[in-house]
């Protein structure tokens, strides 16, 4: 009798004492360990029978036993890599989901994956943020019904005892046991309607186990996924805790694309409005015809039934309603005088006004109560340019139809066009500066909502120069992790300028106060003149005239901080060289309005860099399980990306160009999901029919990533030609010298020097020194020459890049 145990070390003690025990009486044992190829224990092979054992029968135990671990690793080996690909082929295929929309279907098909994919998962559901509460969006193992269901924050920060645990985007594992526990108290802060769905619909009594992922974007929680087992407590573990964060990582990408198109229809939306208003507007050139058109766009872009605009009459110092539809028809020649009602509150404070009820706010101004319904008001300013008021627009429903805060929005902007008409009416030829300057300012905004790039910075101070009065020359300087300043723009000056950075202090003693005021701030003659004098008293402040020349012939300037939170992210100085009174109101009303077009870039770089931090951890993750398939050293997908961004820097890529460089890095070997493992991981030569199917990866890898759109045509060709040959005898397209693109040709280097430094199925390792030899030899032949040579360079000044995880050495040939 030959029995097996099978297990985890610590727990074959126990078991095999008992088996002892048992066979004591009877049998005389004799036992040998099953051991993997480390040395680590697999188990244990014993045999029992009532006669002693020769040596010949306790070495021949020994051989069944090792035969059997090698069985038995083999089986678990092959086990481990079917889930591996699985898990990479089931992530490729969500991002490829994310890439083509974030409906949905979306949603469900990432749900679908994550439950298939993530070990111990039967069922689960995702949450995505809306406002401050979250919306199941998907779900598997329950039912339709809850869909769509609305649950505020704190009902899942209770599962999270630590608060800090939920907004850092802690996995936590819950049992049966806390989730009754904490059911009661959950359900209670639910609404009465939510409590009795998740109670009919949620099957919340038969989870035996729970894993929640909180995704975490800019600070705040912006979602979770929950997988559920309904049949093991002990079913979800750490190993899915690894797996369920490749999907958050997809999740935070879905609600960065979301927030992103969202943002970007709003904004294409104001623009709309802004196209269409402007257009009419222009065909009215009286007071009475503008008024005419807002009634009727308001009416219909913002879908209230009652308006009316009121125009400010100077010779009696108050507002007369000139225009109104709906119940605002009864106020028409109404005369409000200065000081009083919701108008002039609005006027005097430069900003619109939302009552939720008109007859409980005191300011309400009405001599002859006429409208004794209750309802909510929205008060528009107009001004002009100067801060003047031109009169106000007033927008009101029958409660309870409240306005939402994209209505709130709308009417800003029509308030805005409204104001520049009237203004128009009273100065044609004012209104025909005023637009051709918001003209320009359209174009930087639509400029922007295409996406920031490295020459951005220079175009928005062009247009600030070109659109603010007064402006002949400026800088842009912008706030560094650091804490620094550094200067990201000029004109007028020299670009030797371009990259210097300066503490906040300095600043400060140039604008005369606090950057976090965001008040923009003349500088005079008077000022220039104290400045100058403190920059030959004071040591501690840099040479200005070093980089910006003669400061004596500055005139005036004007400095604008860009804040956001309290923080000034950005100073954009203006300079003048030629009046000192080159600036004034209009200068200031311009140089405000294009700062929030500054604010918005700065916001949709953020945006930009946390979609696109989801992007990289999705394409790594793909980069670092294919690893794992192909048995190729750990760490070899960040080895040649790291090398390859150091080489393309010394290459003198830019930001863009080395983020599509490192993209392609991780994606190179994509295609090898097609190729079979009989060949993939071969341990000798392969014959000249399984090479062209190896070859063949390029190709294939190339042709997955053209579905997905957001990955840049540079990375697509870093898959497709990495292994071509400066010579042309390269694969899969023969291509030669500079007809390579010059990512593949970078990466080509870095992939061949990481191959033949690292241990493979088929060979061993040479020395670094054997490799660096290897490599410089192929200059010409394999490789492009200045690309060695650029290698070469970075060996000299990042010699430890060499040796990120490298595999002990030994000899090598590489495939």
């Amino acid at each position: 009798m030959i029995p097996f145990l099978v297990g985890k070390a610590e727990e074959l003690g126990p078991v095999r004492a008992a088996l002892e025990a048992a066979l004591q009486d009877r049998f005389l044992l004799d036992s040998a360990p099953m051991l993997d190829a480390q040395g680590e224990p697999l188990g244990v092979l014993q045999a029992a029978r009532d006669l002693p054992y020769t040596p010949f029968e306790e070495r021949l135990l020994g051989l069944i036993a090792n035969v059997a671990a090698t069985a038995l690793e083999r089986c678990r080996k092959g086990t481990h890599l079917e889930r591996q690909l699985r898990e990479t082929q089931g992530l490729l295929h969500t991002v490829t989901s994310l890439a083509v929309g974030s409906g949905d279907q979306a949603w469900s098909e990432l749900l679908r994956r994550a439950v298939e994919m993530v070990p111990g998962a039967e069922g689960g559901s995702i949450f995505v943020r809306e406002g401050e509460a979250y919306k199941l969006v998907a779900q598997m193992g329950y039912h339709n019904q809850l869909l769509g269901a609305r649950v505020e924050g704190p009902v899942h920060r209770y599962w999270y005892p630590r608060p800090e645990d939920w907004l850092g985007g802690e996995p936590r594992i819950v049992t049966r046991e806390f989730l009754l526990h904490t059911l009661e108290a959950q359900e209670r802060l639910m609404d009465p309607a939510t409590a009795e769905l998740f109670d009919r619909w949620g099957r919340l009594r038969e989870i035996c186990c729970s894993l929640c992922l909180p995704v975490v974007l800019g600070g705040e929680v912006q979602g979770f996924i929950n997988l559920d087992n309904f049949s093991d407590p002990q079913a979800l573990d750490g190993s899915s805790v690894e797996a369920a964060r490749n999907y958050a990582l997809q999740i935070a990408a879905l609600v960065a694309n979301k927030r992103e198109r969202a943002a970007l229809e709003a904004r294409l939306r104001e623009f709309e409005v802004i196209e269409s208003l402007t257009k009419r507007l222009q065909r009215a050139t009286t007071p009475e015809g503008i008024s005419q058109v807002l009634n009727q766009e308001i009416a219909g872009l913002i879908g209230s039934p009652h308006v009316d605009i009121m125009l400010y009459d100077p010779e009696k110092d108050a507002l007369v309603a000139t225009s109104a539809i709906g119940l605002f028809e009864r106020f028409l020649r109404l005369s409000v005088p200065r000081g009083k009602g919701l108008s002039w509150a609005s006027l005097d404070s430069g900003r619109l006004i939302q009552v939720d009820n008109t007859l409980e706010d005191p300011r309400t101004y009405d001599p002859a109560p006429a409208w004794n319904t209750p309802h909510t008001q929205i008060t528009a300013p107009l001004m002009t340019s100067d801060g003047c008021p031109l009169g106000v627009i007033h927008c009101a429903r029958e409660l309870p139809g409240a306005f939402t805060d994209r209505e709130v929005r709308l009417m800003e902007v029509i308030a805005s066009v409204a104001a520049t008409a009237f203004e128009r009416a009273q100065a044609i030829r004012h209104l025909e500066q005023q637009l051709t300057q918001s003209e320009t300012l359209l174009q930087t905004v639509k400029a922007l909502a295409v996406g920031p790039d490295e020459n951005v910075w220079r175009d928005l101070l062009h247009s600030a120069v070109k659109l603010v009065p007064g402006a002949e020359a400026g800088t842009i300087f912008l706030l560094e992790p650091s804490g620094r300043y550094r200067l990201a723009a000029q004109q007028g000056y020299t670009p030797a300028v371009l990259g210097l950075e300066l503490e906040r202090g300095v600043l400060e003693f140039w604008y005369g106060g606090e950057l976090g005021r965001g008040d923009p701030q003349i500088i005079g003659p008077a000022r220039l003149c104290e400045i100058r004098e403190a920059l030959h008293r004071r040591p501690d402040l840099p040479d200005f005239a070093r980089y910006f020349g003669d400061l004596s012939r500055l005139k005036a300037s004007l400095c604008l901080p860009i804040v956001r939170g309290g923080e000034a992210h950005a100073l954009i100085n203006l300079e003048n060289t030629s009046s000192a009174n080159a600036f004034g109101a209009a200068s200031l009303r311009i140089a405000s309005s294009f700062a929030l077009q500054v604010s918005a870039l700065l916001a949709a770089r953020r945006e930009r860099e946390e979609r696109e931090a989801a992007y990289e951890g999705a394409l790594r993750a793909i980069g670092v399980a294919l690893e794992a398939r192909d048995l190729e050293t750990a760490g070899h997908t960040d080895r040649v990306a790291h090398l390859a961004v150091l080489m393309g820097r010394e290459l003198g890529l830019s930001p863009t160009e080395l983020r599509d460089l490192r993209w392609g890095a991780y994606l190179h070997d994509l295609g090898k999901l097609a190729v079979p493992d009989s060949i993939l991981i071969k341990p000798t030569e392969l014959d000249s029919e399984q090479w062209q199917v190896m070859q063949s990866h390029t190709t294939l890898g190339y042709h997955f990533t053209r579905n997905l759109p957001f990955l840049p045509e540079t990375a697509r060709l870093v898959v497709l030609h990495h292994h071509e040959r400066w010579d042309g005898t390269g694969y899969p397209s023969g291509l030669m010298g500079p007809d390579i693109p010059l990512a593949a040709r970078i990466f080509a280097v870095c992939d061949v020097f990481d191959a033949l430094i690292s241990p493979r199925p088929y060979k061993e390792a040479w020395t670094i020194e054997q490799a660096l030899s290897e490599v410089r030899s192929k200059a010409g032949s394999q490789f492009d020459p200045a690309v060695i040579a650029a290698f070469d360079r970075v060996v000299q000044r990042h010699p430890d890049a060499l040796r990120l995880e490298a595999p002990e050495p030994g000899a090598t040939r590489t495939r």
